[in-house]
């Protein structure tokens, strides 16, 4: 019980700042935004008197193009790549300046979604995700339980009272939803790929030979396989 309690106290430090009128407060987001924020190859750079561009290596921009023919969310970032570093005159790699030519020119269009488009609350997602496994490891305590024990002492529990106390009404079957419904495999594989693309970032920038950043991007492209394409092949440079 102690444990439970520990657990429940530390989770309430990690949401506490995160909970503004009731609602976890992270900035709208997707999975393809997720991808550029955790892999290497791409910065955001900002600088203080001009408006924030995109730097891109052309071998990552050749794979966020070749995924943006086959899932609308990155077709949609690369849209927003070019359309930033348009605004400033920043260069773009070349895959990206076709994309940005087919696009103006109607060449091509954004893939249609097999299903509703999702909730852009990737983030938020990816934190309670993360937050129930850490609270598991740090605490010796289970992911989840069997929904009909009289013990409430899992990992999921303590998020979930964690979050209730700090303002978001949260009850337990929304935590262990998120850990372990079918409806939710793919998403926890995207988050899965995005935690290795992180810890792989680090470790490349360590090792300029390895290989990990090719390894998430392919574990990316693995992942979005599971989506029907609607297209026979992948673009080339003309």
């Amino acid at each position: 019980m102690n444990a439970y309690r520990d657990a429940t106290n530390w989770a309430c430090d990690q949401v506490e700042e995160r909970i503004v009128e009731g609602k976890l407060d992270f900035p709208e987001s997707t999975f393809a935004d997720a991808v550029v924020e955790f892999s290497a190859g791409i910065d955001l750079f900002k600088p203080e008197d001009a408006r924030p561009f995109y730097i891109v290596t052309e071998e990552l921009a050749a794979e966020l193009w070749v995924l943006a023919n086959d899932h609308y969310q990155f077709f949609d970032l690369c849209r927003k790549i070019c359309a930033k570093n348009a605004l400033v005159d920043a260069e773009l790699p070349g895959y990206l300046r076709v994309f940005s030519e087919q696009f103006l020119e109607g060449k091509i269009k954004r893939p249609t979604p097999n299903h509703r488009e999702r909730s852009k609350d990737w983030l938020a997602q990816f934190f309670l995700w993360s937050a129930i496994g850490e609270t598991a490891r740090r605490f010796d305590l289970k992911p989840t339980r069997n929904d009909v024990t009289r013990s409430k002492h899992s990992a999921c529990d303590a998020l979930a009272e964690a979050l209730t106390v700090c303002g978001r009404k949260t009850i337990y079957s929304e935590m262990k939803h998120l850990m372990v419904h079918p409806g939710k495999e793919r998403l926890r594989a995207e988050f899965l790929a995005c935690s290795n693309m992180w810890r792989w970032r680090n470790i490349r920038g360590l090792d300029p030979d390895a290989t990990a950043a090719a390894r998430a991007l392919e574990t990316v492209r693995e992942i979005l396989r599971t989506i029907p394409s609607k297209h026979e092949k992948s673009p080339t440079l003309p």
